[in-house]
């Protein structure tokens, strides 16, 4: 009751500065209202807070509160009045905010370092943005790259030329870029460096070639107007090029036989049937071997590839019996052994006479490798290995499957 008598009588006051400030001098008339010292100042505050409390809705206390309590808005002009007597903003502030001074200085510390952390991020995205523009375009940077790697001699290190090289296969792979490799000079670059005597450049040309050619007949018909195409059937035709750079090379001649024909019947015209068979051999590193299988696979189901893969009867035998061991290889991966019973059925369904003929030979090691990879499968509910043994069936079974 107390505070509420207090507060009709600073609520009376109140009011009257209110009028006053109708007729023009509200700062002055407010300020006269209220007392100038701190305690009194809190006391006002507080009461504000309980004044404002939902509970204060009760007819009890619209009665303490008199015609103060209903007049609109008196508590905001009380309000804005103590805020600018304490020389705060009326800025919807809690009540601690509004008389404790520590807090309030917290709070701007923390207002602060905000904006300190503001203008910083705003300084690294400026220093982003201007390293951004000042870094050469794709096509500039590939252009330099290529000179890198074309320059051999001494003021060029080797780490420098694979870092070069490291870059490009990155760059390289957008379409819009690999089809300029010929006009940047890259692509000039690339096919020397797969005669590096340096082992890592080869392998590391290989491998930005394959980024450049894959799926992209332009670059593949750009490797072979400049002679790549002969310089990656030279290193995948000899057994002393080093396993890594045959295997890479291996994989661009694949994308290139593939789908480029004139370097497929470049392949066919060099004998590559006997270059397949010799990679397909048990002295060939297991990968590279798996992507020889693939491509002879791929390769046979080319309308009239099969008469040129199988032309010659003795390169066709050891081709098949090549995969059919890697087949039947139970110390190979299943992946690879899947991979050979796909490229057999593949010869089997567009190869001559002499596929069928040979493959006959091997329907009992065939059947049992069904058996093997069919129990397996039951017993582990194992998909590859179902897989196997569908494909071991079809070649002991039928003479002939529809792929």
């Amino acid at each position: 009751r107390r505070w509420r008598r207090w507060g009709c009588a600073r609520a009376g006051r109140a009011r009257e500065a209110t009028g006053r400030a109708n007729d023009g001098d509200d700062v002055a008339a407010l300020r006269d209202a209220l007392p100038s010292d701190g305690a009194t100042l809190s006391e006002l505050f507080r009461w504000s807070i309980e004044a404002g409390h939902p509970r204060a809705s009760s007819d009890a206390d619209d009665r303490a509160r008199g015609d103060a309590g209903r007049a609109e808005g008196w508590r905001a002009r009380a309000r804005a009045a103590l805020a600018r007597a304490t020389g705060r903003r009326d800025d919807g502030a809690s009540a601690v905010d509004a008389i404790d001074d520590d807090e309030g200085a917290e709070a701007e510390a923390g207002r602060s370092k905000t904006v300190d952390s503001i203008e910083s991020r705003k300084r690294e995205v400026r220093e982003a943005l201007d390293a951004m523009a000042a870094a050469p375009s794709p096509h500039a940077l590939a252009r330099e790259c290529g000179e890198v790697v074309r320059d051999a001699r001494k003021n060029e290190t080797k780490a420098r030329r694979v870092r070069a090289l490291e870059i490009l296969y990155d760059l390289v792979a957008p379409i819009e870029l690999a089809n300029d490799l010929d006009k940047l000079g890259v692509a000039e670059a690339l096919i020397g460096a797969l005669r590096d005597e340096d082992e890592d450049v080869a392998s590391a040309a290989a491998s930005a070639l394959a980024a450049a050619a894959s799926n992209n007949v332009v670059v593949q018909g750009i490797i072979h107007e400049r002679r790549g195409f002969d310089a990656l059937l030279e290193l995948v035709s000899s057994p002393a090029t080093p396993a890594e750079v045959r295997h890479k090379s291996l994989w661009v001649l694949g994308m290139c036989a593939r789908t480029h024909e004139a370097s497929r019947a470049d392949f066919f015209a060099a004998g590559g049937a006997g270059v397949l068979a010799d990679i397909l051999s048990p002295k060939t590193p297991v990968k590279t071997r798996t992507r020889a299988m693939v491509l002879f696979g791929d390769l046979v189901l080319i309308d009239g590839v099969a008469d040129a893969m199988f032309a010659d009867v003795k390169v066709a035998k050891s081709l098949l019996e090549d995969v059919v061991a890697s087949a039947l290889d139970a110390d190979a991966s299943l992946d690879a052994r899947e991979k050979a019973l796909g490229a057999l059925l593949a010869a089997r369904e567009r190869g001559p006479e002499i596929v069928r003929h040979t493959l006959d030979g091997f329907k009992r090691d065939l059947s049992t490798l069904a058996d093997a990879f069919d129990a397996a499968a039951k017993a582990e509910d194992d998909d590859s290995a179902a897989d196997i043994s569908r494909l071991a069936r079809a070649l002991s079974v039928s003479p002939r499957v529809e792929l």
